[in-house]
């Protein structure tokens, strides 16, 4: 009986055991029942434990799993391929740069005659009636030399100073510009580009273009090998501007003659942009 006792407390640790590393509560309470009735029955310590191993384990166990007894194993296949697309729209924003730049054998002179060209320029521009902002982009003086065969000597002084007007009226640049020049500018250049939110629309349309081709790829693929599309492991992307910023460049020294019977400048916006590229792994199956 003693032995009964200690197998049967045995048993009870197992139990506790088991139950704490996850077997369902219901196998457990099954295995309880059968150590409960043996515990009482007449039987000998050897068939306590013989019955046990015979009933106790299968309950806590429970029967085989056949989900693998037919031998069949899917095969899954990842596919690689990568979509592209581009969207374009015409640039909605204009810097032009606006530059003076003087020579003279005093620096105080030449930074004289640029402030007075600069504050024209400004007025000038003013007049349009066009809608921008100003920001000085550069403003510098440095020495010019005369070089001999002794050596160099100063021989008098640049003064340069460029600001940038920038607008989202994109189709008034030639106004600005002949603004400029009357006011005395004698360096201009243009930059289109993109806000940052037609920027933004852009890429976001690229990227879905290349999603959509990427996947079309797939299905595609998948349907000439009789396979399916069963999920998507890892999606890449990679965007960019397809441009380069277009200038506008007046020669140098070029006077504004306003009394020039000739039209006005004519600069026309460019078409911007924007491609996207999206690799994607697929799982066939």
């Amino acid at each position: 009986m003693e032995l009964k006792i200690v197998s049967g407390l045995l048993l009870a640790v197992a139990l506790v055991m088991l139950m704490t590393t996850g077997f369902a509560t219901n196998n457990i309470v099954n295995a309880g029942t059968v150590l409960e009735r043996n515990l009482t029955g007449n039987v000998t310590a050897a068939e306590l434990a013989v019955t046990t191993a015979n009933e106790v384990v299968p309950t806590l166990i429970g029967p085989a799993s056949d989900s693998n007894s037919s031998g069949d194993k899917t095969t899954f296949v990842e596919f690689t391929t990568s979509g592209t697309a581009t969207a374009k729209a015409m640039a909605d924003k204009v810097e032009i740069y606006v530059g003076v730049e003087v020579k003279d054998r005093h620096a105080a002179d030449a930074e004289k005659e640029v402030a007075d060209k600069m504050e024209a320029i400004r007025s000038e521009l003013s007049k349009t009636g066009v809608t921008f902002e100003i920001e000085t982009s550069d403003y510098s003086i440095y020495p010019n030399y005369d070089y001999y065969d002794w050596g160099n000597a100063i021989s008098g002084y640049t003064t340069s100073h460029i600001i940038i007007v920038r607008t989202n009226e994109t189709d008034k640049v030639g106004k600005l510009i002949d603004a400029a020049s009357e006011g005395g500018s004698n360096k201009v250049s243009v930059v289109f580009s993109l806000s940052d939110e037609k920027r933004r629309e852009l890429e976001l349309t690229a990227l879905s273009n290349a999603a959509k081709n990427a996947k079309a790829k797939a299905d595609s693929v998948s349907s000439a090998l009789d396979l399916r599309v069963e999920r998507i492991v890892s999606i890449t992307e990679n965007v960019q501007s397809d441009y380069y910023p277009y200038r506008y460049y007046m020669p140098s020294g070029m006077a504004y003659d306003s009394t020039s019977k000739e039209a006005p400048t004519s600069v026309e916006p460019t078409g911007i942009s924007v491609s996207a590229t999206v690799s994607m792994v697929f799982e066939f199956g």
